[in-house]
């Protein structure tokens, strides 16, 4: 009877000891790196390493940012931008004309607002130019050089309300950048180029409160203030 008893401890004891070496191999399994990865290739696939991530980002940027088409204004015809307008019915502040072919209404953003009489806005500045390009969709103006006309206006008005009320146009020039007409002088030209807008102002603002509408401007055939330092004046011939 003892030697029943005694081997049934036994079992007993070797079963429990089996049973924790089981458990402890499985814990001990289950964190080791060294296991392997199992995948069904039909749920996760591994794409080829590409060393040429530029193109992989452009793929993602196109994916989240698709790329905006432009068209030249120009090129669109009256009857399009007629019922496009029609059909966004856009509503906004006028902030200037845009003449391309046709006058235009624009805000401050470059969106087009309607077709404009140039009677029912009359103190707007108007913005010119032969090769503006446009997001047709949102009849938006883009582009680097409206964006600096854009930022001119605003400056002028700004920094002196009165040389902004003598602004007859800004003409987006495709060489030159920008020119300036007033609405005196008999549309003195005043040269802005590009970029540098904050300077060149102030040197508008310096010739404008010293001569302005003066009979020096009307012998002026244009202005450049594009060299920093000095301003330039053509004499007419």
């Amino acid at each position: 009877m003892n030697f029943l008893s005694l081997g049934k401890k036994i079992l007993f004891f070797s079963m429990a000891l089996l049973t924790g070496l089981f458990i402890m191999h499985t814990i001990i399994e289950a964190h080791s790196p060294e296991k392997p990865v199992v995948y069904d290739p039909k749920v996760l696939q591994i794409e080829e390493e590409n060393p040429d991530n530029g193109i992989v980002q452009e793929k993602i940027s196109q994916f989240f940012e698709p790329e905006e088409k432009l068209v030249e204004f120009a090129n669109l015809s009256f009857l399009e931008i007629q019922e496009k307008l029609k059909e966004l019915n856009r509503k906004g502040k006028p902030f200037a004309f845009l003449s391309v072919k046709q006058l235009y209404l624009i805000d401050s953003r470059g969106n087009v607002l309607s077709l404009a009489d140039s009677s029912s806005h009359y103190d707007l500045p108007v913005i010119s130019g032969d090769s503006l390009k446009i997001n047709f969709t949102t009849m938006t103006i883009r582009g680097k050089e409206f964006n600096e006309a854009i930022k001119l206006l605003k400056l002028l008005k700004k920094n002196n309300g009165l040389i902004y009320t003598y602004v007859s146009e800004v003409q987006i020039h495709d060489t030159i950048g920008l020119i300036l007409y007033t609405n005196y002088a008999k549309g003195l030209p005043v040269i802005f180029g590009k970029g540098d807008l904050e300077r060149k102002v102030a040197y508008l603002n310096a010739y404008h409160n010293e001569f302005g509408d003066s009979e020096l401007s009307y012998k002026t055939k244009y202005l450049d203030i594009r060299i920093e330092g000095q301003i330039i004046l053509k004499e007419r011939v």
